[in-house]
C-alpha cells in the first residue's frame, strides 16, 4: 500500500544525486483496519516456522537470473 512517495527533485536539489530504491511501508495493523473497515477479505499469515536453508531455497526457487544484451 503506498502511503507516500519520495520527492525526486528536493533530493536532487539537497542531495545532488538521483534517489535509487526508495521504499515506504506502513504496518500491517494499518492496513488490517482499512481492509477490515471496508469489508475486504485477506488470506490468513502464514505462521509456518523455516530455518535459513529452507527460507534461502524458497527465494532461491522463487528467483530467475535474467540478462539483457544491446545489440548494435
Amino acid at each position: 500500500m503506498a502511503v507516500s512517495k519520495l520527492s525526486v527533485a528536493h533530493i536532487i536539489k539537497s542531495y545532488g544525486v538521483i534517489p535509487e530504491n526508495t521504499n515506504f511501508g506502513i504496518k500491517v495493523s494499518a492496513v488490517k483496519i482499512l481492509l477490515d473497515a471496508n469489508g475486504i477479505a485477506y488470506a490468513a499469515p502464514n505462521t509456518i516456522k523455516l530455518n535459513k536453508q529452507e527460507m534461502a531455497a524458497k527465494v532461491s526457487e522463487a528467483s530467475i537470473y535474467l540478462t539483457c544484451w544491446k545489440d548494435k
